[in-house]
């Protein structure tokens, strides 16, 4: 007969342990220090990047990327203080270190957008909402072999930093473009 796999002990994911790398990184940080609430887990981590979403990059990587058992990203996080999400576009430097930051899951929603790219190429495809603007930019560019050089991905007209996410930056996002 058969026999069932266990059921997974739930995971909580403000303990998951980073890379040693990354945790390395954090160690030798130099940036200013904010307490940030994950959950109801509280982590003093320091502030650095170039823009808010820098920084929310750079803390999910302390955290471990959520992903599903595929390795596929489940979400991302986004920083909210006083209740309100601060833009991933912003400056680091609007981050108030003496208040609490929240880091929150969005979850990768897709959406069905069209991808515009150099060489004519035009298509339609399911596109994480909640995936890093740098990532999808790194696999389009290897996917249709666009070859070396400086790309940008850009929402809608608007062009977007490597660490921002579309959930953020533009939910309602149709066209893609890669622009060289």
């Amino acid at each position: 007969a058969p026999v069932a796999a266990p059921t997974p002990a739930p995971v909580d994911e403000t303990q998951a342990t980073a890379p040693p790398a990354v945790a390395a990184a954090e160690d030798m940080a130099t940036g200013p220090e904010v307490t940030v609430r994950i959950g109801e887990v509280d982590r003093d981590l320091h502030v650095e990047g170039r823009t808010v979403a820098d920084v929310a990059a750079r803390w999910t990587a302390l955290l471990s990327v959520p992903t599903d058992l595929s390795g596929r990203i489940a979400g991302w996080y986004c920083i909210e203080q006083g209740g309100e999400r601060l833009q991933g576009s912003a400056a680091a430097a609007v981050i108030d270190t003496s208040r609490v930051v929240d880091l929150v899951f969005e979850p990768n929603h897709t959406r069905l957008v069209t991808v515009e790219a150099p060489g004519n190429v035009r298509f339609q495809a399911p596109v994480g909402l909640a995936t890093p603007a740098g990532s999808l930019l790194a696999h389009l560019v290897g996917w249709l072999e666009l070859g070396g050089g400086a790309f940008t991905l850009h929402a809608d007209g608007k062009a977007l930093g490597p660490s921002q996410v579309l959930a953020e930056a533009a939910p309602d996002v149709s066209v893609l473009e890669v622009k060289a």
